[in-house]
């Protein structure tokens, strides 16, 4: 039998009212006390680090989605309007592209924004 089981802590009496509490026992309950502590602030830190990639996550989308609308104006809104002042043929086909731009570009924001403001 090893040596530590006979000897017995006296705790403080206002915990332990009058029981001499084996040292087994008392470091097992130290033990499970220290793991419910871990596991909680695991629980935790797993959570905070859930949202702080959620909000990584629809940061990096929402970034995206600004870019392909600012593509989107550059190559066609810029490039109908440039047709256009400068009078190349097919006035009605590059009229087109600069109102598919404006709209796409519109979209494409408006998305973005979304994901940006709301969870």
């Amino acid at each position: 039998m090893p040596l530590i089981s006979n000897i017995y802590l006296l705790p403080d009496s206002s915990l332990f009212p009058s029981r001499n509490i084996p040292l087994k026992v008392w470091l097992l309950g130290i033990l499970i006390v220290s793991l419910q502590c871990r596991i909680i602030f695991f629980i935790i830190m797993t959570a905070k680090e859930d949202r702080e990639r959620e909000k990584t996550i629809r940061e990096t989308v929402g970034k995206f989605f600004f870019d392909l609308a600012k593509t989107a104006f550059t190559a066609m809104v810029v490039g109908g309007a440039v047709a256009l002042i400068t009078g190349m043929e097919n006035a009605l086909s590059y009229a087109f592209l600069l109102g598919a731009g404006l709209v796409s570009m519109i979209l494409l924001a408006s998305i973005g924004y979304y994901i940006l403001k709301h969870k």
